[in-house]
């Protein structure tokens, strides 16, 4: 489901490795996020997908002086060169904006024992591979059913998806965990006045 995380960790691999040569300490957290939302109503049926709105990088790094940090919505291996040199840039515009006399407070470098990772949550069914026209489907059916009640106007029913993906790659670190899709679904009822 998240393939293109897999596809980068390589070249995310290589900007730490590039990272530690100017730096104490890097680290990079990758996340990828999809959702994606079905509504059925008298007013007709709605689909919403923001398929990449939680795709993006935060890159730190730590030396015994300071930290910097850089968030990215797109990453490639032709940017690690750029993303040294604005974390270079990054940390010696800190220390520039001290007042004169005023040296850096000491930064503890973060721990980076060895650690690995790999959770993967199972589900049963995945909204993504039912498709859209099973989950209308579903919706439409148990909307059909409440209207049949005396005194509904109007029955909204929606569902809800989302599923996401996190790496955190350091020097000794690989920490990878994707949570499994989660749905939610529910009805309202607008009936008219008794």
């Amino acid at each position: 489901m998240f393939d293109r995380l897999d596809a980068v960790k390589p070249a995310l691999r290589k900007l730490i490795a590039a990272l530690r040569e100017r730096f104490d300490y890097a680290s990079v957290l990758a996340t990828d996020e999809r959702m994606r939302s079905w509504r059925i109503a008298r007013s007709g049926i709605t689909i919403s997908s923001e398929g990449d709105g939680g795709y993006g990088f935060v890159i730190r790094v730590f030396d015994k002086a300071g930290c910097a940090e850089y968030s990215i919505n797109a990453f490639s291996e032709e940017m690690i060169p750029e993303i040294v040199q604005q974390m270079q840039t990054r940390l010696d515009a800190a220390r520039a904006a001290l007042p004169e006399g005023i040296a850096p407070m000491p930064t503890a470098i973060p721990d980076d024992s060895p650690a690995v990772l790999k959770k993967e949550a199972k589900y049963e069914i995945d909204p993504a591979e039912l498709g859209d026209e099973a989950i209308l489907e579903q919706l439409g059916r148990i909307r059909d059913k409440g209207m049949k009640a005396e005194n509904v106007l109007d029955i909204v029913c929606t569902a809800v998806y989302s599923a996401d993906r996190k790496i955190f790659l350091s020097e000794h670190r690989d920490l990878d965990e994707s949570r499994s899709p989660a749905s939610t679904s529910a009805c309202a009822i607008r009936k008219s006045p008794a």
